[in-house]
């Protein structure tokens, strides 16, 4: 399996980046001979991946799991890969059997082909979608909301076909999402303020299952029956393993 080299970071007393081996930061980084680097922990700070890319040198790989749009173009930044720039293997996050829904044309669009072709696919603001006739034709019984960006926003739009879902045909969907942008409290607030498996049955709870990565820094990676954190590293070695 092709393994990602951690790098640690930190800023010294005059503000300037510092590269480590180790969590702790008190063993410096060797570059020597790594190809594949990984950097997190950045939460909005792009100063350690512009020193980064200065410093790494030209046949080096760098990935980090998130970077704001607007860093896109960024010349220093040019050639470092986020989970928007590979092809993850999302289809092994989702049950073979669920069905799977995106809130807008232009995310199917971007991952549609990232999930196994017998995988049934809709977008729901397509007016010529019908969630009943979709359902019934496919004889769909699971299904899972796609989101790019897990803001609140979304996350309550994805709510609501949830709900819609749930109070007309009897499922309650899971919930995918690449990058999420709250933290746990709102996520317990999305199940009815319960990860228990009680809260299956409750009417505030319309999602059977979320899962997610912490690509953003704001989740840390955990398993439950009901809530998935994935670590992104291990969605970037799943595809390079694949390119390989």
């Amino acid at each position: 399996m092709t393994t990602l080299q951690t790098i640690n970071h930190k800023k010294n007393e005059i503000q300037e980046v510092e590269f480590f081996k180790d969590a702790e930061c008190t063993e410096d980084f060797d570059f020597m001979d790594k190809k594949d680097l990984y950097i997190g922990g950045l939460n909005g700070d792009i100063t350690p991946l512009v020193r980064l890319r200065n410093q790494a040198a030209t046949w080096q790989n760098i990935y980090t799991p998130y970077l704001c749009e607007q860093f896109k173009y960024y010349e220093p930044l040019d050639k470092i890969k986020t989970l928007n720039d590979i092809t993850p293997n999302l289809s092994k996050y989702i049950p073979e059997d669920n069905a799977v829904l995106f809130l807008s044309e232009e995310e199917y669009r971007k991952y549609c082909n990232q999930f196994k072709p017998t995988k049934l696919i809709g977008w729901l603001d397509n007016t010529d979608f019908d969630y009943k006739d979709w359902f019934q034709k496919y004889n769909i019984k699971t299904a899972t909301i796609f989101l790019t960006h897990g803001t609140q926003s979304e996350l309550q739009k994805a709510n609501e076909v949830a709900k819609y879902l749930w109070e007309n045909f009897g499922i309650k969907p899971d919930l995918c999402v690449l990058h999420c942008f709250v933290n746990q409290d709102f996520i317990l607030n999305i199940y009815g303020n319960s990860l228990e498996d009680s809260c299956l049955n409750e009417a505030l709870c319309n999602f059977n299952k979320i899962i997610t990565t912490n690509s953003t820094g704001i989740l840390p990676v955990q398993d439950t029956e009901r809530f998935k954190v994935i670590d992104a590293k291990e969605i970037f070695e799943d595809s390079l393993k694949t390119q390989r």
